[in-house]
Parts: structure tokens; C-alpha cells; sequence
């Protein structure tokens, strides 16, 4: 992955731009990605983002990791409890 972008308020027009300026890149590939964690983590991701340097299990390096299917991501996840 070298990038990833997210717009957090379709509303706003910016996905339309978003699109529209993703259709100029040679070779760009959307793909629909899973991240495996806990509630309380998951709330503090939608309220600051990804922060790698936050992440307490690094399986292959420092970084945040993500699975192309959910059973995988829940696989991944801690367990409640």
C-alpha cells in the first residue's frame, strides 16, 4: 500500500472530486480492506485515525496491518473479556 485516503463526509462534494481525480492515476486500484481490533480501539480510530505508533502487537514490523476478507481481520482481533 503506498496510500490511503478516506473521506469522511460525502456530502461535502470532496468524494466526487476524490473520484474524478483517482480516474487521472495510471493504474489506480480501489480495494475494500479489513482491520481487526477491539471496540475501545475501534472508537479511537474513527475519532483520531490509524497511528501506527499506538499499535501494541507489530506481527510484521511496525505498521497497521489490514485483510482483504473480515474472517481474517476478526481472526486477528483480541478477544473481548
Amino acid at each position: 500500500i503506498v496510500a490511503v485516503d478516506d473521506l469522511m463526509d460525502p456530502c461535502s462534494g470532496l468524494r466526487a472530486q476524490f473520484s474524478a481525480f483517482k480516474q487521472t492515476l495510471p493504474g489506480s486500484k480501489e480495494l475494500t480492506v479489513f482491520h481487526g481490533t477491539s471496540p475501545d480501539v475501534a472508537r479511537k480510530i474513527i475519532q483520531s485515525g490509524f497511528d501506527w505508533r499506538y499499535n501494541q502487537r507489530h506481527a510484521y514490523g511496525k505498521g497497521n496491518y489490514f485483510a482483504t476478507t473480515a474472517s481474517y481481520a476478526i481472526g486477528v482481533a483480541p478477544s473481548e473479556g
